[in-house]
């Protein structure tokens, strides 16, 4: 059995190293397109960031069970949409679900922890749907998802920061009223661009 070359070893590895480093690379790229898809979208943004405030008037516990309904039922839209499951679902439905959140801020009456469960776990299902099915061909579902779930995490985090600030600047909620009526608005015009088309 001869002996390899010295001077093809470096060529050797090279060739070994490149399947490894293709892989690390369509890792990355998953986890960024993740990360970044979620603030392409103003309607998610609103969305998640409202969830965040929805959490801070009405739940004082540490860990909020909203923002987690919201992350649950966004994953497993998420998936839904990354193996093209049939559900109907639209741009203006997920606009609608900022309008209703915004509305709920704005009208800012206390309800039952399991009822706002429900109602972000609805629209998170819709949000998460788009986000899946967008998901690039060559990026990796499980660091697509990873990233898609940590964008969206501080989405909710600056919600719910500003909630707390807003509730020590206001003691009697106007300012959040006020954020939640300017958010419903922000939906209602997201909803007439696209029935109007507007880019």
């Amino acid at each position: 059995m001869s002996a390899v070359d010295p001077r093809l070893m470096p060529l050797m590895l090279l060739g070994i190293s490149l399947p490894v480093a293709a892989q690390d690379v369509v890792a990355t790229s998953g986890f960024m397109s993740g990360l970044l898809h979620s603030f392409q979208g103003m309607d998610h943004i609103l969305a998640a960031f409202s969830v965040g405030m929805l959490c801070t008037m009405l739940e004082k516990r540490v860990v909020c069970l909203i923002p987690l309904a919201f992350m649950f039922f966004m994953c497993l839209g998420s998936i839904a949409g990354i193996l093209n499951a049939p559900l109907p679902v639209g741009d203006s439905f997920m606009a609608l679900g900022v309008v209703a959140l915004g509305v709920v801020i704005a009208l800012n009456r206390n309800m039952p922890i399991s009822f706002a469960m429900a109602l972000v776990g609805v629209f998170a299902v819709f949000h998460g749907y788009e986000h899946g099915a967008a998901m690039p061909a060559d990026a990796a579902p499980v660091t697509y998802l990873g990233g898609l779930m940590i964008s969206t995490i501080m989405l909710q985090l600056v919600g719910i920061l500003s909630g707390k600030i807003l509730i020590v600047l206001d003691k009697n909620s106007r300012l959040i009223r006020i954020t939640g009526g300017a958010i419903a608005m922000c939906g209602g015009y997201l909803i007439l661009a696209l029935l109007l088309q507007v880019p």
